[in-house]
């Protein structure tokens, strides 16, 4: 990554840079995670390091790039050796990078891919993102670690929202955090009760991880319940079925965030 390597690589990085409307040498991380990609699923710091010959805290330089071609949704972030749950503490050497199926696509068929911008979310636009990255991981587009990845993306891009501020230093877990906010999407479109095995299924990939967070919202053992955001309740004509629901404390913040809803919806009705 020296300034003789970049000389070499300009030509085509100024073509490629056009192309997905980043920076040059956001333009050559990704031909050399692209590259990667061919040969392994994920490609982690060492892999990056190793193909340029250089050091690995030379890598680490551009991590900023790195993240700046997440967010524009070329890359995918992917995590080495998590835990479905997410309770682990993540470093940078466990960070992995997956070139985007979106852009794959776009190139075979010779379309343009257009990169997504950061931007600023009011409360209603961050919990339908959200739930828009929870729905690609039902539909097979993303797994659970991008899921993830994505929406850590969205808090991090919107912590100007106090409540997401507060919610990023509860230390609640992935899976938790994804669980909460799929609720209060569910109470601001209507839905004020949810079937909570549905709702696992549709967010935890594994079977015994369903299992487990079912049986500790159920014993009121899940961090979830302990802090008063989360309840659940069994409904007498459906004895097998327990239904998750918000707790009044979260009830007031999703009443407010679907007074903006119901605002925006008579807006779009009446142009």
């Amino acid at each position: 990554l020296g300034i003789a390597f970049m000389k070499r690589c300009a030509p085509a990085a100024r073509i490629v840079a056009e192309y997905l409307e980043c920076s040059e040498i956001q333009a050559i991380l990704f031909s050399v995670v692209c590259n990667l990609n061919f040969k392994r699923v994920s490609v982690d710091v060492d892999d990056i390091s190793r193909y340029l010959e250089c050091p690995p805290i030379k890598v680490m330089k551009y991590i900023t790039d790195f993240e700046a071609l997440c967010i524009a949704r070329i890359l995918r972030r992917d995590y080495a050796e998590r835990s479905a749950r997410g309770r682990r503490s993540i470093n940078l050497q466990q960070i992995q990078y997956i070139v985007n199926k979106d852009l794959i696509d776009a190139i075979l068929k010779n379309e343009k891919f257009t990169a997504r911008k950061s931007e600023k979310l009011d409360r209603y636009g961050f919990l339908e993102s959200v739930k828009e990255q929870i729905d690609e991981k039902e539909n097979g587009k993303s797994t659970f670690d991008e899921m993830n990845g994505e929406i850590n993306r969205l808090m991090e891009e919107n912590r100007h929202q106090e409540w997401i501020r507060e919610l990023s230093l509860m230390d609640l877990g992935d899976s938790n955090v994804a669980i909460y906010l799929y609720m209060c999407y569910s109470f601001i479109t209507d839905n004020t009760a949810v079937d909570l095995g549905e709702m696992l299924k549709t967010i935890l990939p594994d079977l015994r991880d369903q299992i487990t967070v079912r049986k500790e919202l159920i014993e009121s053992d899940n961090i979830l319940v302990r802090k008063d955001m989360l309840n659940w309740k069994t409904v007498f004509s459906e004895p097998t079925a327990v239904y998750a629901s918000l707790s009044m404390g979260s009830i007031s913040f999703c009443r407010r965030t679907g007074r903006s809803l119901r605002r925006r919806r008579r807006r779009a009705r009446w142009g």
